[in-house]
C-alpha cells in the first residue's frame, strides 16, 4: 500500500472514531441530562414539603399549639413529619443528583461537540496525521475519563426515551430554519448543509 494510501485509509478510520465517540457522547449526555431532569422533579417534590413543614415547627411550638386548639399532639406530629422528610431530603440528596447529571450530560455534549468539529474541519484541514492521531487520542481519553466520574450510570428508561427523541428529530438541526442555506449562500444542495452528528 502507498504512503497515500494509507493515509487515506487513517484518515477514514480517525472519522469512523470520531463518529463513534461523537454518537456515544450524545447519547450519554442526553441521558444524563434526562436523569437530571427527573432528579430535579424529585428534588421540588421533596423539598417542598420539608420546607413547609420547617417553617410550621420553626414558628415555634407555642404557636402552632395555640393554632390548633392547644393540642400539643399535632405539633409533635407535625415536628416529627418534618424531621422525616428532612431525613428523605438530606439521605437521597435529589439536588446534589440532579447537579451532577445536568454537569456531566454537559460534559458529554462538550466531547460530542469536539468530536464533530475534528470530524468535519480538522480531518478536512492540511493538519499532519500525526497531530490529528494525537488529537483522536486526547478527545478518547477525555470520553474515558468521564465515564470513571460519579454519577456513572444513568437510569435503563433514559435510553429508549433519548433514542426515540433523537429519531424524531428533536436533537437535529435539520429542517430548521436558522440552518437552512440557500444558492446565494454558497449551498449546493448537497452534504454539506450543517446538521448534527
Amino acid at each position: 500500500m502507498t504512503d497515500s494510501g494509507r493515509d487515506t485509509r487513517l484518515r477514514r478510520e480517525l472519522s469512523d472514531e470520531a463518529q463513534r465517540i461523537a454518537i456515544d457522547a450524545e447519547y450519554t449526555g442526553r441521558q444524563h441530562i434526562m436523569a437530571g431532569q427527573a432528579w430535579r422533579g424529585r428534588a421540588t417534590k421533596i423539598g417542598l414539603p420539608a420546607a413547609i413543614l420547617g417553617a410550621a415547627v420553626g414558628s415555634g411550638a407555642a404557636g402552632l399549639t395555640a393554632l390548633f386548639g392547644a393540642d400539643p399532639r399535632i405539633t409533635a406530629v407535625i415536628g416529627f413529619a418534618g424531621a422525616m422528610v428532612g431525613a428523605v431530603r438530606l439521605f437521597v440528596k435529589a439536588d446534589d443528583q440532579a447537579a451532577a447529571h445536568s454537569v456531566k450530560g454537559a460534559q458529554y455534549i462538550a466531547i460530542r461537540s469536539e468530536a464533530r468539529r475534528f470530524r468535519k474541519i480538522d480531518l478536512n484541514s492540511d493538519a499532519d496525521l500525526g497531530t490529528l492521531r494525537k488529537q483522536m487520542h486526547e478527545l478518547g481519553g477525555r470520553l474515558d475519563a468521564l465515564r470513571e466520574v460519579e454519577p456513572r450510570e444513568v437510569p435503563p428508561w433514559t435510553y429508549k426515551k433519548v433514542q426515540a427523541q433523537i429519531k424524531s428529530g428533536n436533537y437535529n438541526y435539520e429542517d430548521d430554519p436558522l440552518w437552512e442555506r440557500g444558492p446565494e449562500d454558497g449551498d449546493t444542495g448537497g452534504d454539506d448543509n450543517p446538521k448534527r452528528v
